[in-house]
């Protein structure tokens, strides 16, 4: 139906007064086309062949979801597709500029399984790992996915993204640092005020 209106014909119409570059150029111009080749065929019939955009993601904006496809091309808003299985989902400013590097993470990302949630772009440098209970893994600037794949292997060891963590801090490459929930955070600080108590009974025996 977009392809009709697009082409705006009046029927019928001779082929002399086809301009072909024209009508292929008007249908290119749909957010959901790829390219487009338009012929007069014998008979007189025009054919439309048409190469869609295949959606890749789902890019959360301040005006809503929209697909986009692996160029980060528009190819429409959520709600107008039926998406035939889930996409990953991502947000941020200029998310749209970094697609091929989103799809690799979310491919890396797989062994989290259901604790995925998605991706954020941060300040058009760099991604957030977006995980249940909003806790996030907040990876570097450069080799995100190499830092993706050291917090997976470590959670895989220790558990960590199953503790109290709200923050896994990767962005300095030579520290990991951890945020706590603040009822970890709490329970951390009544036990080292314990540990401060016992010393000090220990030095005033």
């Amino acid at each position: 139906a977009e392809i009709r209106a697009a082409l705006a014909l009046e029927l019928p119409v001779s082929s002399f007064d086809l301009d072909l570059g024209a009508l292929r150029q008007r249908i290119e111009a749909l957010p959901a086309v790829a390219s487009a080749e338009v012929r007069y065929r014998g008979g007189g019939y025009l054919s439309v062949e048409v190469v869609e955009r295949v959606p890749a993601l789902i890019w959360q904006t301040r005006e809503g979801a929209v697909l986009i496809d692996a160029e980060g091309h528009f190819v429409a808003a959520l709600d107008d597709r039926d998406l035939a299985a889930p996409l990953p989902l991502v947000g941020g400013e200029g998310a749209d500029q970094v697609v091929e590097e989103a799809l690799a993470l979310h491919a890396a990302a797989g062994p989290l399984g259901d604790r995925l949630r998605g991706f954020v772009r941060v300040g058009e440098r760099r991604w957030d790992v977006v995980l249940s209970d909003d806790r996030r893994i907040l990876l570097p600037e450069e080799d995100a996915l190499q830092a993706l794949d050291r917090a997976l292997a470590l959670d895989d060891v220790t558990d960590i993204l199953g503790r109290d963590v709200l923050r896994l801090d990767l962005r300095n490459p030579d520290r990991l640092t951890v945020q706590l929930t603040p009822e970890a955070l709490e329970e951390l600080r009544r036990l080292r005020a314990l540990e401060r108590a016992g010393e000090t009974g220990e030095r005033s025996g």
